[in-house]
């Protein structure tokens, strides 16, 4: 479930890059990248999320 509720919120962050202009979402971007670090960046999630880093 964690798989794919990550996968969701990638997907629509990819459509934010494509739609919109880097700085009318930079708050977003952002926040992401911090929950990211603080969510999927410790071990075990590390390993089961390793997929979605490239």
């Amino acid at each position: 479930m964690r798989r794919a509720g990550f996968a969701i919120k990638l997907r629509d962050f990819e459509a934010y890059e494509r739609d919109l202009l880097p700085e009318a979402w930079t708050a977003h971007r952002r926040a992401f990248f911090r929950a990211f670090t603080q969510h999927v960046l410790v071990l075990p999630q590390f390993f089961d999320l390793a997929v979605y880093l490239p």
